[in-house]
């Protein structure tokens, strides 16, 4: 969970810090959604997905039910844009775009995990590991994430605070 969560904050580090983004607002947090994802549709560009962070996510189905739409039905997409829920994405700014072409996501190696039972613990006391069916987990991955086309992203705010 470490690792996805660290990957999740590199995603939303790389976005929230490009520049060249396009921006849209809107009175309610649904509302400025739909405007993100019109600001690619009028040069083109359908968006795929929305960066959001899970209250956001939450909210957005919480005003969709409570407007007379339908609730959600099992599958995370809004106007056929795939959620994804990041909790490193700040609340209140969720982030529209065509993500495939817009962000590169480059893996240098898998994602390695090793295991081992031998060693000694961290305590005043040293004590072995194997003695005492202990095990040291470490896990690892060698990435980076790059916003190669900003314009293909929108990041989207809403006028009125989000309670």
């Amino acid at each position: 969970t470490g690792v996805r969560l660290q990957q999740d904050a590199k995603v939303a580090a790389a976005i929230a810090g490009a520049t060249g983004t396009l921006t849209a607002t809107g009175d309610t947090l649904v509302t400025a959604l739909r405007y993100g994802k019109a600001a690619l549709s009028t040069v083109g560009i359908r968006a795929t997905a929305v960066h959001i962070h899970p209250t956001d996510a939450a909210l957005a189905d919480i005003e969709a039910m409570t407007s007379g739409h339908t609730g959600p039905d099992g599958v995370p997409t809004l106007w056929g844009m795939t959620v994804v829920e990041n909790p490193a994405v700040p609340e209140g700014t969720p982030i529209v775009g065509a993500m495939r072409d817009a962000v590169y996501h480059l893996y240098r190696s898998a994602i390695s995990t090793y295991i081992t039972d031998s060693g000694m613990t961290n305590e005043a006391t040293p004590r072995d590991r194997f003695s005492h069916n202990l095990l040291g987990i470490l896990g690892e991955g060698r990435s980076r994430v790059h916003v190669v086309q900003p314009g293909l992203l929108v990041k989207c705010t809403v006028t009125v605070p989000v309670p």
